[in-house]
């Protein structure tokens, strides 16, 4: 009998340490698999580790598909900011770009093409939105959605009964005095960067239709432009801001939908005059439509071609053996990224 009940008491024993055996398995398994799952990092070995390149080509295309993923990924959390409006009647057009891309160009052709709506779009609402005080954006926000629909109606109102088309150039087309040209960063001040994430909210949340078009151009050309032509800042401190700036205007594009802006190298404006028509008012009539830009563009955008061995030399003479060569490669990978894997992401336009 008693060797019955220890006979029992082992078997039951047994069970009970293959039990808790199985559970504490399961709950190691599982941990780890959530673990992976929250830093997305694959469990490997170490023979599945790459020990060489891959070509330009697949590296683009690795980077794509990654963005794709991680944005995926993200809109389950937070949706990125989705462009749902479209409209043939009101347009509202915001030319984004690092100081020396082409700004000036940009306002010779909306200004000299008479191209915007005459009613000039309030500046400094975005000034205080995106440069005022932090405590207050919520009310400049809302002051910004304001002047969004109201300028929309105005295309509405002036046409009747007649389709009347409005092109709203939100900066670069006026000189008056409380006009910026909101590139990054403003006025040459660090800390003052536009913002086309809160720009592309707030213009979904009032019902517009926004059009970026995304400025870019070789970092050699543009350290030339702002530095030795213009002599804003010295070269090491002006290689230093716009690496920066190159930043931020990339991690602001990645938060919104690719349909809201394209993209033109400096030097290249007047080869894609036909898409930026298509895509800034295509389908519009009045100032802006009817092949208006293209016209613009033949008139008054004033651009030779970049010459970026001349810049390279020109910088390396000028540096006196101050030695910024990895902040020139730092900007060149944020315009190559810009360039290679933001700007393919956008729509074909043509």
């Amino acid at each position: 009998m008693k060797a019955s009940s220890a006979s029992s008491s082992r078997r039951f024993q047994g069970i009970l340490f293959a039990s808790f055996f199985l559970l504490g398995f399961h709950f190691i398994l599982f941990t780890q698999l959530h673990v992976r799952d929250c830093l997305r990092l694959p469990i490997r070995n170490k023979t599945s580790v790459r020990t060489s390149q891959s070509p330009p080509e697949q590296q683009r295309k690795n980077a794509s598909s990654v963005l794709r993923h991680e944005g995926s990924r993200f809109g389950r959390r937070s949706q990125m900011v989705k462009k749902t409006v479209y409209s043939s009647r009101a347009r509202f057009l915001f030319i984004a770009g690092l100081g020396g891309t082409g700004h000036h160009g940009w306002r010779a052709v909306l200004k000299g093409g008479h191209l915007c709506w005459p009613s000039n779009f309030p500046a400094l609402v975005l000034w205080h939105l995106w440069f005022g005080a932090d405590e207050e954006s919520d009310m400049h926000a809302e002051n910004l959605k304001r002047a969004f629909e109201e300028r929309a109606q105005e295309a509405v109102l002036a046409g009747g009964n007649n389709e009347t088309s409005a092109l709203h150039c939100l900066n670069t087309a006026d000189d008056r005095k409380d006009e910026s040209m909101f590139s990054y960063p403003n006025n040459n001040d660090k800390t003052h960067h536009p913002n086309v994430y809160t720009l592309a909210r707030i213009a979904e949340d009032a019902g517009i239709d926004l059009r970026i078009v995304v400025l870019h151009r070789h970092p050699a050309n543009q350290l030339v432009s702002l530095s030795l032509n213009r002599d804003f800042m010295d070269l090491p401190g002006e290689a230093h801001q716009m690496s920066n700036q190159g930043g931020i205007l990339n991690s602001q594009l990645q938060l919104i939908d690719p349909d809201f802006f394209v993209c033109t190298p400096f030097d290249s404006v007047s080869d894609e005059r036909g898409m930026l028509q298509a895509f800034v008012s295509g389908g519009m009539e009045g100032r802006s439509g009817n092949g208006e830009v293209v016209k613009a563009v033949e008139m008054h955008y004033r651009a030779g071609r970049d010459d970026v061995d001349a810049a390279m030399r020109r910088i390396r003479n000028e540096t006196n053996g101050k030695q910024i060569e990895i902040k020139i490669e730092e900007m060149t990978m944020y315009h190559e990224y810009l360039k290679e894997v933001l700007c393919k992401r956008t729509g074909t336009w043509d």
